[in-house]
Formats: structure tokens, C-alpha cells, sequence
């Protein structure tokens, strides 16, 4: 028998006793979710439109837009790209199934080995549709292995290239094409699979030569669908406890970034069509936080701040669409979503309005809401993990990059909330300056052995790297003088070793030693 909606809330008590912390309670507020649908094949665009979706999660097969080597098929997604921006609904654009002459297997879930390929069709994409695609979204649900076509990463999480790997490749040809569109990743199963805590962890630890993994994220997704006849209380218990809790846990970077649910629903046929009307829109109030300010225990912790319902239309053995597969609304449509505003948008707390000024990297923060502003505080998360307190406020962020800043403007009980997003540019192109103090080119070295780095740039340094053969041994966050320690003593005596600095500047900007490594022998006589 399906647990009653309070004792799953019981059940989520207990579990919120156990859960790590997800982020600054102080900042903890009721948000708006804006409402998505995904679509798939041939789509009727004035259905997403009646719905009052402001959305659509659009499926971008590679192997459908590069079916052989030197092959290029874009009218479908030139149609479908169109016919929702004609009718003022944003596009965020799924990215998988890996063809077969690239190795993708029957299911096209096989990774491709050779990651240049999928970098051209990823940079053809971002090129083609630059201002009409707002969002990517890397890969279809990688913590699985195989659920059928388009749908997992059909090899070990450790075998190069990873998902880190091909989100990183990602995202670098994203930002140099389309630098607006925000990269969405990892479109987590809503399964409870051992391989979610391991992805979590290969984003929050890999760094590159040119950045960290969890750089290439600017929305965090995962999914919450529900095959059974669960209702919205237990639907809660397991998207913190298989999803939320665990990124918490694993990857503390990527819990303080927006979240987007990009598949949630109920099957009509297991639920009824009334309940599934119930469930999305309890879902849809649960993810706002809401029912969880101010004591800020478990969701409102988190910032989802979109939500995709799967799918629009039912199709064979699938009942989850808003739509009937005759195309008549079900109840979710014509009792629930038509009754919003384009578009749509679940919860939130009366708006706070805010302005966004910014020089470069460094940005002026004000409240637009009152004049004369009275006696109101005005919180600010500036969404790169930092907040401040003041209503008009300046913060220079660290790297250029998309950031969510949210305002929460507080008076005694009363509260007001508010979003927007921007862009933290960069025109220089200046990499900074390395140098190596020590030890020398040549150097015979034993035991632990200081490295001692000098990196500097106008615009200033916010980490320097330590590489040793080509792999990272170590970060500090700061430039200037930086000293690492590198133990050689399990190392072969004789042997010889290449040590490399890399420091990154505000900008993005990467510099090394001009002359490249440092060679030196391992002596231990």
C-alpha cells in the first residue's frame, strides 16, 4: 500500500538528521521554478505554448545531425529550434547518443573514445543556433549504464575520456560559440545508482590545465520521474536522498549552483489523471522551498529554479505526457498549468527587483524594489558560492562565467525575493607570468623537495598548479609567491621528472613557464 503523504514526510525527517549540509541557511528562501516540458520527434509547438510553457527540453541527437564522417542534417533542429522561438519558448538542448560509425554501439550510449569528433559537432551546434539555444545539456543520464537508446554511458566511469572529459571538451566549445548559453550537466538518473556519488566526485576533483571540472557547470541537473504510484511526499524523500543529499556530500561546489530537474512526472496510468494533476503540482510547490523556510531542513537549501515535466504528449506504453497521444489536454494542462501566466512558473515570494551593473569581472549590486528604501536588509548570494549583506553592494567575482545572483530582501517577518543572471566578461587575453625559483633545470633532488613558484599578472592570479609528468599534483588559490612540496622518496632513483606551473588569471587566461618544464633527476645516494 502507497505510504500516506505524512509518513513519508516522517521518513524524511529522519533522513534530514543524517543529510549534510547543502548550503547557507541564512540565504535560504521560497524561489520561483520555472516550468518546462521535453519533447520528442515531430512536436506541436502551440500545444506548448496553450500550456502556458515557457521551456521545452529538446532531445539533439549527434548521431541524427552527423549520421556518417563529414555528414551535416540540421533541419530538424532548425525546424524545431524555430517554431519555439516564434512562440517566445526557450530551448534547452539535450546533447547524446554517440553514432555508430563514431563506435556509439545499438543505443548510441556508448562515450566516443576520440573526443574531437563530438567536439565538432558540439561546436557546430553552439555556432549555428547562437542566441536561439539558451541552454545545453551534456549527455542523458551518464550514472547509468544502458536503459535503451539515447539513455546512459555504456562504459566504466574510470575509462578515458570520462564524462568530466567530455563535458570539459564541452563546454570550452560552448563558451567560445555562444558564450551566453549556460551549460547544463549531468542529467542524473532518477534511479538510486551506486555510480552517482562517483560522478559527483570525478566533477569536484578533476582540474585541468585550463580549469576545474565544476567551472564547466553553470546549472546542475538531475531527474525526479516516478514509475510507481508514489505520490509527491515519497517523490521528495527520494530525490534528496538519491540525488540531492549525495551531491551534497561529494561535490560542495556544484550544491551552492542552480539546479534544474530536467525530467519529473507521474504515469497517468498508475496514478489517475487527477493525482497526476496533484503530484506536479505539489512537486513543483515542494521544489520552491517553500514548505521548508525558515527552517531551511532540506529542499529550500537547495536552488532549483527550473523543472521540466516528462514529456508533453503520452505515446505507446508511455503515459507520463501532459497530453493524451489524441492531443486532448489532460487535467495537469487545463486545471493547473493554463491557469498560470506565460510562462509558467510555480511558488515564490512576492519579487524583489534588482539592477546589475558590471566593469568586467567586477559588479555593482543594487535593490530596484523601493524608493526610499526604508528599513528593509537586503541579502545577496552572487552565485559563485559568496554572499554579502547591503543594498547596494559591489563583488568582483574570481572568473568570468555565468552567475545566478539572487536578492533576498528581509523586514521583520516579511520577505521578498529575487533572480537574474549574468555575464561576468573579460576582454583581456593576457596570460599572467610564471617563473620557476627552484629548483633549477638539471637539479639532482631527494627526499621532500620545496618547489618554489613566482606568478603574477595585472589583472591578478587566482590559482597556480603545480604539474608533475603531466599530472596535477597541487593547487594553492592565490598567486605571488607560492611554495609546493613534492616527496620524491618513492620515486626510482635516476629517475628523470618534468615539473610544470600553470597559473590561471581573473580572466581565464592561462600561463606557464615560457621555455615549458623543468627537468630534474631523482639522486637518492
Amino acid at each position: 500500500m502507497r505510504a500516506p503523504l505524512a509518513a513519508a514526510l516522517v521518513l524524511l525527517a529522519l533522513l534530514v538528521a543524517a543529510a549534510p549540509a547543502a548550503g547557507e541557511s541564512a540565504l535560504c528562501t521560497s524561489r520561483p521554478v520555472v516550468v518546462g516540458v521535453n519533447v520528442q520527434g515531430t512536436t506541436d509547438y502551440d500545444r506548448v505554448r496553450a500550456a502556458k510553457l515557457g521551456w521545452v527540453r529538446l532531445t539533439v541527437l549527434w548521431s541524427a545531425v552527423n549520421p556518417s564522417p563529414g555528414v551535416w542534417q540540421f533541419a530538424d533542429v532548425d525546424r524545431d529550434v524555430a517554431a519555439a522561438r516564434s512562440r517566445g519558448i526557450e530551448v534547452l538542448a539535450l546533447l547524446s547518443h554517440t553514432p555508430e560509425w563514431a563506435g556509439g554501439g545499438p543505443h548510441g550510449t556508448v562515450p566516443p573514445t576520440d573526443l574531437e569528433p563530438w567536439r565538432e559537432f558540439v561546436q557546430r551546434l553552439a555556432r549555428r543556433y547562437r542566441g536561439r539555444i539558451a541552454a545545453y545539456e551534456i549527455w542523458n543520464e551518464p550514472d547509468v549504464s544502458d536503459l535503451g537508446d539515447g539513455i546512459g554511458w555504456n562504459r566504466d566511469l574510470d575509462s578515458e575520456p570520462r564524462y568530466a572529459d567530455l563535458l570539459h571538451a564541452s563546454a570550452a566549445a560552448i563558451r567560445n560559440e555562444a558564450p551566453d548559453a549556460l551549460i547544463v550537466a549531468p542529467a542524473l538518473s532518477s534511479a538510486s545508482a551506486e555510480r552517482t556519488a562517483r560522478l559527483w566526485r570525478q566533477l569536484e576533483s578533476t582540474v585541468y590545465p585550463d580549469g576545474a571540472a565544476v567551472d564547466d557547470v553553470d546549472v546542475v541537473s538531475v531527474h525526479g520521474n516516478v514509475l510507481d504510484a508514489d505520490g509527491s511526499g515519497e517523490w521528495l524523500v527520494r530525490l534528496l536522498s538519491r540525488k540531492l543529499y549525495p551531491l551534497s556530500a561529494e561535490s560542495p561546489t556544484l550544491a551552492t549552483k542552480p539546479i534544474w530537474l530536467t525530467e519529473f512526472g507521474w504515469q497517468s496510468a498508475q496514478v489517475g489523471e487527477e493525482r497526476q494533476r496533484q503530484y506536479l503540482e505539489q512537486a513543483l510547490t515542494l521544489m520552491t522551498g517553500a514548505s521548508d523556510w525558515p527552517r531551511c531542513a532540506n529542499i529550500g537549501n537547495y536552488r532549483i529554479t527550473a523543472a521540466f515535466i516528462y514529456k508533453l504528449q503520452d505515446s505507446s506504453g508511455e503515459t507520463s505526457g501532459l497530453f493524451r497521444q489524441n492531443g486532448e489536454a489532460k487535467t495537469a494542462v487545463s486545471a493547473f498549468l493554463q491557469r498560470m501566466g506565460f510562462p509558467a512558473t510555480a511558488g515564490g515570494t512576492p519579487r524583489a527587483d534588482l539592477t546589475v551593473g558590471c566593469a568586467e569581472l567586477d559588479c555593482t549590486f543594487r535593490q530596484a524594489t523601493f524608493d526610499p528604501l526604508g528599513p528593509w536588509r537586503c541579502l545577496w548570494n552572487f552565485g559563485d558560492g559568496s554572499s554579502g549583506e547591503g543594498c547596494s553592494i559591489r563583488h568582483g567575482y574570481r572568473r568570468r562565467g555565468q552567475y545566478l545572483v539572487g536578492l533576498s530582501m528581509r523586514l521583520a517577518e516579511l520577505r521578498l525575493d529575487g533572480s537574474s543572471w549574468l555575464t561576468a566578461s573579460c576582454a583581456d587575453r593576457q596570460q599572467p607570468s610564471v617563473v620557476m625559483r627552484s629548483p633549477a633545470p638539471g637539479s639532482r633532488v631527494t627526499g621532500k623537495i620545496p618547489v618554489r613558484v613566482r606568478a603574477t599578472d595585472d589583472r591578478g592570479v587566482v590559482a597556480v598548479q603545480l604539474w608533475v609528468d603531466g599530472r596535477l599534483l597541487a593547487t594553492t588559490p592565490r598567486g605571488g609567491s607560492v611554495g609546493f612540496l613534492w616527496d620524491t622518496r618513492g620515486l626510482r632513483n635516476g629517475s628523470t621528472h618534468l615539473l610544470r606551473p600553470v597559473a590561471r588569471d581573473r580572466c581565464g587566461n592561462i600561463g606557464s613557464l615560457p621555455d615549458g618544464p623543468v627537468a630534474v633527476i631523482v639522486d637518492h645516494r
